[in-house]
């Protein structure tokens, strides 16, 4: 990996020195979305009817603007555009094709479900989503740590072994404290339900986020601690920082944690869908410079609106919104975008799983490292 990385790292420009996107993209992932989240929290202390809605708003804006739930349109427009991504080994084509008939079931399996039994259905929402989008979250914060080691290796530095093994803990640990979080810790010291409310109590005390937050908080002293004796350079450890603070803030007040992830995820996702989808010279499909962010713009588009569609139906008593979000056209709408997220999730496990040789060889040369 280290070779390849070191052979085509003179295609970026030298003045990015250790950033992955350039030092504007890389800050823009970091800083924006607390940006967002600091700024709606200061406006909710100046009006209390502008506070009862501030999450809501800030969620809305990471999700359909910063582009948490809008990126995922992008995976199939790198496919469309880019198609040696899905040929990176010999089945891969075959499994992204079998995940979005499954991803397709599954939704049609939701919608089917919201007929029969509306309430069932939420819940069924919540834990799939809750599970695989938190997981893919969470993978994309380690897939770009790594890509910041790639970066240094570039530079001839050697990251040490133990960062490699705190690496692969990241996920499985996050996860398991962000799902305790959400669904066996009380809300609040008011509210005993869990943030994701199933209907039924939950099984520990609002205080117990002092327990998840302090194994937290120790795993990052162990990741610091690995990493800067090794000369890790600015760029990685700002990237670090911002991934411990949004797990922090999402134990202590889940809903504005999630605006930080939500943020950074689909920030990351928008740059590395430009990287990805630049003109190589091997590539047979030409697509001028120009061009990719109107095509990313152009394919996020419906999604985008529904985002808005949403946003207005929640804002307004407008009767015709009300029944064209009842209506059997909206009901595929969702139906399709929910398959779009979930085999989305399914895609990008596959093509970025750079512990394949083959994989990593393309998909490291299109990211230019």
């Amino acid at each position: 990996m280290a070779r390849e990385v070191s052979a085509s790292a003179a295609t970026l420009p030298a003045t990015w020195g250790p950033w992955l996107f350039g030092p504007g993209r890389d800050l823009a992932i970091l800083l924006v979305p607390i940006f967002v989240l600091l700024s709606f929290v200061a406006f909710s202390q100046t009006s209390a009817s502008f506070a009862e809605d501030s999450n809501r708003y800030a969620m809305w804006l990471a999700t359909n603007v910063l582009g948490n739930g809008t990126h995922v349109v992008l995976t199939f427009l790198l496919f469309a555009l880019r198609p040696e991504t899905m040929r990176s080994t010999p089945t891969l084509r075959a499994q992204v094709y079998l995940g979005i008939f499954v991803t397709l079931a599954v939704s049609s399996g939701f919608f089917a479900l919201h007929r029969w039994e509306p309430q069932a259905a939420i819940y069924a929402r919540a834990v799939v989503f809750a599970l695989f989008g938190t997981h893919h979250t969470l993978s994309q914060n380690r897939g770009y740590w790594s890509l910041y080691v790639a970066r240094e290796r570039s530079a001839g530095l050697k990251p040490s072994d133990r960062e490699g093994q705190l690496q692969r803990m990241m996920v499985p640990l996050t996860l398991g404290l962000l799902l305790t979080r959400y669904f066996f810790v009380a809300a609040s010291n008011e509210n005993d339900m869990p943030f994701v409310d199933l209907g039924t109590p939950a099984l520990l005390p609002f205080k117990f986020i002092g327990v998840l937050l302090l194994v937290w908080l120790a795993f990052w002293a162990v990741v610091f601690r690995a990493v800067l004796p090794n000369g890790t350079q600015r760029p990685k450890l700002l990237y670090l920082l911002a991934v411990a603070l949004a797990g922090s803030v999402s134990l202590l007040a889940p809903t504005w944690g999630l605006v930080l992830f939500f943020g950074m995820h689909g920030l990351e996702y928008y740059f590395l869908s430009e990287r990805m989808l630049t003109q190589l010279p091997d590539d047979k499909k030409q697509v001028a410079q120009r061009w990719i962010w109107p095509l990313m713009v152009l394919s996020m588009a419906p999604l985008i609106a529904m985002g808005v569609v949403t946003l207005m139906r929640d804002e307004t008593s407008s009767e015709a919104l009300q029944s064209f979000t009842k209506s059997g056209f909206w009901q595929l709408a969702v139906t399709l975008s929910t398959a779009c997220v979930l085999a989305h999730y399914w895609a990008d496990a596959l093509i970025y799983r750079f512990r394949l040789p083959d994989v990593r060889k393309i998909m490291l040369a299109r990211i230019r490292l």
